[in-house]
């Protein structure tokens, strides 16, 4: 009876995060986009994907909830906790992305969305517990230049250059990207 409850707790939270997304999605769909040029994706895509990506996972894990909630749930073992240090480190390596995260949102418009979205990825990626530092490198540098070329080449949404040198840095970079 139990599990039956917590089914239903779950798939109630599902429902009302569909709900929400449906509203966003009417209200996004009203995004004005002037000038914008026949075939071009324009400010309104994004949100409505995400929304729609979002509404579709949310459907998706209701009715796994509703198979699941029909088969017997299997006996599972009980384990015997340890005292650790891990779920300590967990926490604290929790505590410092979360702060590297703002920091990248409030240093964005100084540093410019690429230079702050490498230094973030890197840092990330590094507390993530990636140490070799070629696989730093390429993940950070490959996944700011997809997100560069997704949003400013792609889907024409100016992103934020940076001031003092950091503008001349991103802009020499779109121009050696061919993006600008």
């Amino acid at each position: 009876m139990q599990r039956n409850r917590e089914v239903f707790v779950q798939i109630g939270w599902l429902v009302l995060i569909v709900a929400f997304c449906v509203a966003l999605y009417i209200n996004a769909c009203a995004i004005a986009a002037p000038g914008k040029l026949p075939g071009q994706l324009g400010p309104d895509m994004w949100p409505r994907m995400l929304l729609t990506l979002l509404m579709f996972l949310s459907v998706a894990k209701i009715i796994a909830l509703l198979i699941q909630g029909e088969q017997p749930k299997p006996e599972t073992a009980v384990t015997v906790e340890t005292d650790s240090e891990e779920p300590r480190r967990n926490s604290k390596v929790l505590g410092i992305a979360i702060l590297v995260l703002f920091g990248f949102v409030a240093a964005i418009e100084i540093m410019g969305f690429m230079t702050g979205c490498l230094a973030f990825l890197a840092v990330f990626t590094y507390l993530g517990r990636w140490r070799n530092k070629k696989a730093l490198l390429l993940i950070s540098t490959v996944g700011t230049l997809f997100i560069t070329f997704l949003f400013v080449k792609w889907i024409y949404i100016p992103l934020p250059r940076g001031r003092f040198f950091f503008h001349d840095l991103t802009t020499a970079l779109y121009k050696l990207l061919g993006i600008f």
